[in-house]
């Protein structure tokens, strides 16, 4: 880290060298508009945004009615802010919002957000005023600011239980859009950064990452352990810091339920959690199994579906497994019955990878797209 850096680490340090500051190049919001057209319309929304409002989690006992503590949360979030078609800011607390309702006056957008390729066209801002400097991921909602609200609400859903990489800072509801705003960080990556792509033809040379993809199992087992699946747990989606720990990102498709007893679950409820098991396992062997053209990392990509299964059984399936016996243990009377479930999804799994269920998707994707 440099001097400078070094100096002020601080994202609300104040803004005193505007144009690089952790790294990044920050350029006009009218300098970048002509490559994201997404900018244009926040800044119009950043605009007219007053002061921020604050809305509170509920993370309460799951209520009659409610499918799950992601719709409950939700549900709570938009009823507190009744029916005002204001577009504004919400946030999680009163401390939140005196800090933000200095820095609030003008953005500049970070020039590395012309690269991005997520389907919701994140980008970087920073937005300044006379409380300082914030520096903020921007996401955007097309279809209402529900979505925003959700993430939000999954975002703290998750914090709560021990994950997330990004500490939200609120959400933006406007009449037909919504924006999730999270804090940036610069000491983590997501794993799809790196080239899986020869890791598994040279594995000595690639130890370090065999390791960390091996932490993947351990890690989706906790989370699953606690009632919650992520729903794109894609390698995307995965980060790592410099100390080698890994956590999940973008918690948009997540479903938050109580932690299940698995001796007291009828059948219905067991296979609610199981079909959402298998589904993040489902999309995690896919993350894996693309190619980086089809949009995922390579890692198995090539090989026959009895090398993709061993290897998938080595590095995820076996780490997971023992991950959630190791969790179970702590509630023995469930152990039986949640390994029976357990040993389902890993029959589920074994079968949608040997039969090449995946690579058929693939194809007919391809087909539908040259049609």
């Amino acid at each position: 880290m440099s001097e400078r850096l070094a100096a002020f680490p601080d994202a609300d340090t104040p803004d005193i060298f505007p144009s690089e500051f952790f790294g990044s190049v920050y350029v006009s919001p009218e300098e970048i508009a002509p490559m994201m057209p997404s900018v244009v319309a926040f800044q119009e929304t950043f605009r007219r945004l007053g002061e921020p409002r604050v809305v509170t989690l509920l993370d309460a006992p799951l209520e009659a009615g409610k499918s799950s503590l992601t719709e409950q949360a939700t549900d709570g979030a938009v009823f507190q802010m009744g029916e005002s078609s204001a577009t504004r800011l919400y946030v999680d607390s009163d401390e939140r919002a005196q800090e933000l309702s200095g820095n609030m006056q003008s953005m500049r957008i970070s020039r590395t957000s012309i690269a991005e390729t997520s389907a919701h066209g994140v980008f970087f801002t920073k937005m300044s005023g006379s409380g300082g400097t914030v520096r903020v991921a921007v996401k955007r909602f097309e279809n209402g600011p529900r979505g925003a609200v959700q993430e939000w609400a999954n975002t703290k859903l998750a914090a709560e239980r021990g994950f997330g990489a990004f500490q939200p800072l609120g959400y933006i509801a406007a009449e037909d859009t919504g924006y999730m705003l999270t804090y940036r960080r610069d000491d983590v990556e997501s794993l799809d950064n790196s080239d899986w792509t020869r890791a598994l033809r040279d594995p000595e040379a690639h130890q370090s990452m065999l390791e960390d993809i091996s932490k993947v199992g351990p890690l989706l087992a906790r989370l699953h352990h606690e009632g919650a699946y992520h729903g794109d747990a894609q390698l995307k989606n995965i980060v790592i810091d410099q100390m080698g720990q890994l956590d999940f990102n973008d918690w948009e498709s997540s479903t938050f339920t109580e932690r299940p007893t698995w001796s007291k679950l009828s059948y219905e409820q067991a296979d609610s959690h199981r079909h959402k098991i298998e589904r993040d396992l489902k999309v995690l062997f896919g993350s894996l199994a693309r190619s980086v053209e089809d949009k995922g990392v390579g890692l198995l990509t090539n090989l026959t579906p009895q090398a993709q299964t061993g290897y998938f059984r080595e590095f995820i399936m076996t780490p997971y497994i023992e991950a959630r016996l190791q969790l179970l243990g702590q509630d023995s009377p469930d152990a039986d019955a949640a390994m029976v479930v357990m040993g389902e999804v890993e029959d589920a799994i074994t079968q949608y990878i040997s039969t090449g269920e995946l690579q058929r998707s693939l194809a007919r994707a391809r087909q539908r797209m040259v049609a």
